[in-house]
C-alpha cells in the first residue's frame, strides 16, 4: 500500500488517527538530519491497517481515512499521535506471486507494521515502514522488506496511566527515530483515489512448508 491522498497538513505533535476499538498505540517520533539535528515543519503522513489487518480503502466498513493522518513536526522535530496497534496481513496470491511462493514453500504473511511518508524542502523524501517487534513473521516477510533499523519496540502498558482518558486496559507506546538526507524532495502521485465497495476481502493465507 501506498498513499491514498497527499493533503493539506491536518494535524500536528499530538493527535489521534483511531476510529476503531482495537488495541491502542501512541507513538512518538523523531526526524533528524545526518548531524543529527531536529528537522522541523517536516510533512509526515502516517497510515496503518486495523486489527484485521485490512487498510481502510480496503475495507467498506472502515471509515473515509480511517487510520491515516498527516502531521507537522516541531521545532524539536517531533511528532505524536495514537492510532491502534497494526496487524499483519497476507498478500494476494492470485498470480504469479502466489505460484512462486507456492513453489518455494513459503507464506504470503507480511508482519505488522505502520507507514511513513516524511517530505522536506531540501532533503530527500523518505518512504518507510516500522515493523512491530513482536510479530512472528519478522525473518520471513513475505516481501523481504525487514530490516534491523526498521523493527521497532512497542512497550506493552497494563497497569500504567495511559496517554489519554478515554484509553481503558492495555495499551502500547512507540518512540522511533528517522535521519533523513540532503537531496530534492518529491511526492509521488497517489495511486489510491477510491475505497472498496460491498463486502471486506476474504483474505488467503498460505502455510510455510519445508520442501526439503
Amino acid at each position: 500500500m501506498i498513499i491514498k491522498t497527499h493533503e493539506d497538513v491536518t494535524a500536528s505533535v499530538l493527535s489521534e488517527i483511531e476510529r476503531a476499538p482495537n488495541p491502542r498505540f501512541r507513538e512518538i517520533m523523531s526526524i533528524k538530519d545526518l548531524q543529527r539535528r531536529p528537522v522541523a515543519d517536516a510533512e509526515v503522513d502516517v497510515w496503518n491497517t486495523s486489527a484485521e489487518g485490512l487498510y481502510e480503502n480496503q475495507d467498506p466498513t472502515q471509515a473515509d481515512m480511517n487510520l491515516r493522518g498527516k502531521f507537522k513536526t516541531g521545532p524539536d522535530g517531533r511528532i505524536s499521535f495514537r492510532s491502534v496497534k497494526p496487524a499483519g496481513y497476507p498478500i494476494p496470491v492470485n498470480g504469479p506471486v502466489g505460484e512462486l511462493l507456492r513453489a518455494q514453500g513459503r507464506h504470503n504473511m507480511r508482519p505488522a507494521h505502520i507507514h511513513f511518508l516524511i517530505y522536506k524542502p531540501g532533503f530527500k523524501t523518505q518512504f518507510s515502514q516500522v515493523y512491530s517487534g513482536d510479530d512472528p513473521n519478522l525473518e520471513t516477510d513475505a516481501q523481504f522488506g525487514v530490516t534491523g533499523a526498521l523493527i521497532g519496540n512497542y512497550v506493552r502498558h497494563d497497569n500504567e496511566p495511559a496517554p489519554a482518558p478515554d484509553v481503558k486496559g492495555t495499551w502500547y507506546s512507540l518512540d522511533h527515530q528517522f535521519v533523513i538526507e540532503p537531496g530534492e524532495a518529491k511526492l509521488p502521485r497517489p495511486p489510491i483515489t477510491g475505497k472498496a465497495t460491498g463486502e471486506p476481502p476474504v483474505s488467503v493465507v498460505l502455510e510455510r512448508m519445508d520442501l526439503r
